[in-house]
């Protein structure tokens, strides 16, 4: 195929968690461009996105298509995103109008504490909003990493 069809992807590894407490090493595919901000597609942008199948490549090379959803969670280390040219930028959006410390609780027992970062129009900027908002993943920041958590495995959130 020619390289004047190609569309520029970067690699990003991530671990996916899904059922049965199964979790693994893979990495995603991201456009140079996005499809609904400025600049390069985000992980986040990718999860939430359209497509029920995603390319992934697993340790040994290979590339297999996951359906979207069947991840209970998807774990990006944030030294592995923050390149020079997302240095100091967020993952989820540039201005954001919310923010909140949660415990997430998932049906699978596993529990997960962090910030949930939100932008919503005016007035609807609480936290209850940005949870029943239509998409998929709920972006959760940690420390060193930021956990992108399928809404559907949520059993409870509790603010701390």
């Amino acid at each position: 195929m020619s390289d004047l069809y190609r569309v520029p992807k970067r690699k990003l590894p991530v671990r996916i968690r899904v059922s049965d407490h199964v979790q693994e090493s893979v990495c995603v595919f991201l456009s140079e461009c996005a499809d609904g901000h400025a600049g390069a597609e985000r992980p986040v942008d990718l999860f939430n996105g359209d497509d029920e199948f995603l390319p992934v490549e697993t340790e040994d090379g290979e590339v297999v298509f996951l359906r979207r959803g069947s991840q209970s969670l998807v774990t990006i280390d944030l030294g592995d995103v923050l390149g020079e040219e997302l240095a100091g930028a967020d993952l989820v959006a540039g201005d954001l109008d919310g923010e909140a410390r949660i415990r997430v609780v998932l049906d699978d027992g596993l529990e997960l504490e962090g910030v949930a970062r939100y932008q919503l129009p005016s007035p609807t900027t609480r936290l209850k909003e940005h949870l029943n908002s239509d998409e998929p993943f709920l972006p959760l920041y940690q420390s060193d990493r930021v956990c992108l958590i399928n809404k559907t495995r949520i059993l409870r959130v509790i603010l701390v």
